[in-house]
């Protein structure tokens, strides 16, 4: 899948972060060297709305990364980045286009995520479950890895569904 942004060549301005892919709510970029991504959110929803979700999702990676169970499904998580500058190809400050303080930092997993459908409906209620026991609801749109039947990675999880809400004037 191609996503709309991709041809920009957005980066994380001082960094090896570069653009790996986007979301109804995030850029996410990659510094592959050091197996870490940032999650940076846009400015497509009205700041209340992007901050609630922010949370939802910061509070979901924090839960996983001390429940013993889930540790092993997750990214690792690095915390929250302030003040965060992104550049076009051209060295263009975009910034304007996400909210700064609205980013966070987690381990980058490589492989074939794809949406959590893929996996039988057993293996996904077990893993769905496994979340829920940590107070992590929000996983019907979770992007999975899937060995041998089993889930082995998940991304995309929070601990809340936070009803979306668009607005054309952002």
């Amino acid at each position: 899948m191609t996503f709309a942004n991709a041809g920009r060549g957005l980066c994380i301005a001082g960094s090896d972060y570069e653009y790996l892919s986007e979301g109804a709510y995030g850029f996410v970029f990659v510094d592959r060297k050091q197996k870490r991504i940032r999650k940076v959110y846009r400015r497509t929803h009205k700041p209340e709305h992007a901050r609630n979700v922010f949370n939802a999702e910061v509070d979901a990676l924090k839960k996983a990364a001390v429940a013993d169970e889930l540790t092993t499904l997750v990214p690792e998580f690095f915390g929250l980045c302030t003040d965060v500058k992104i550049l076009d190809r051209e060295g263009n400050d975009v910034t304007g286009e996400v909210y700064p303080d609205l980013a966070f930092e987690a381990e980058f997993l490589d492989g074939n995520f794809q949406k959590n459908a893929i996996a039988e409906e057993g293996e996904r209620e077990r893993v769905f479950a496994l979340f829920r026991n940590h107070g992590i609801n929000h996983v019907i749109d979770t992007d999975v890895t899937v060995e041998g039947g089993s889930i082995t990675k998940v991304i995309d999880f929070a601990v809340q569904e936070i009803i979306p809400q668009w607005d054309d004037d952002v």
